[in-house]
């Protein structure tokens, strides 16, 4: 293939992506006249709460928490936590925030997907983030 060809075929390859780019955006920004927030308008946050039916292959697990549907593995967290905690120990400038005990002590503070904080989740962890930096 010769070099006229080749920078063909790129600037074409470029023209789909930047078409396909734009149609996306394009979209987001009807969808965001008619939204309340923006995750009504964006592809991703409409698709929030709906993964198992776009991933048939991905099965929700029960929230050990609150009940709610999640497609998060959590047999990793608590190790991790226990990772984290002892760094923390080791590090007197560095402080362990414990989430699963928040949203364990606070019931609905999770989001629809059971696994974000919502609106009142947010607010508990920047509280209980502030908290800590200031300990």
């Amino acid at each position: 293939m010769d070099t006229y060809h080749v920078v063909l075929y790129i600037h074409l390859l470029s023209l789909f992506v930047g078409i396909g780019a734009a149609s996306v955006l394009i979209v987001c920004l009807f969808q965001l006249r008619g939204a309340r927030e923006l995750m009504e308008a964006v592809p991703w946050g409409m698709t929030a709460g709906k993964i198992a039916r776009l991933f048939p292959i991905a099965k929700p697990t029960p929230n050990r928490v609150d009940g709610s549907l999640a497609l998060v593995a959590r047999r990793w967290r608590d190790s991790n936590n226990t990772v984290l905690r002892e760094a923390a120990g080791r590090h007197p400038q560095v402080a362990f925030v414990d989430w699963a005990a928040l949203v364990a002590s606070h019931p609905g503070i999770l989001g629809p997907d059971g696994v974000h904080p919502g609106p009142r989740g947010r607010a508990l962890l920047a509280g209980a983030v502030a908290d800590a930096v200031h300990r």
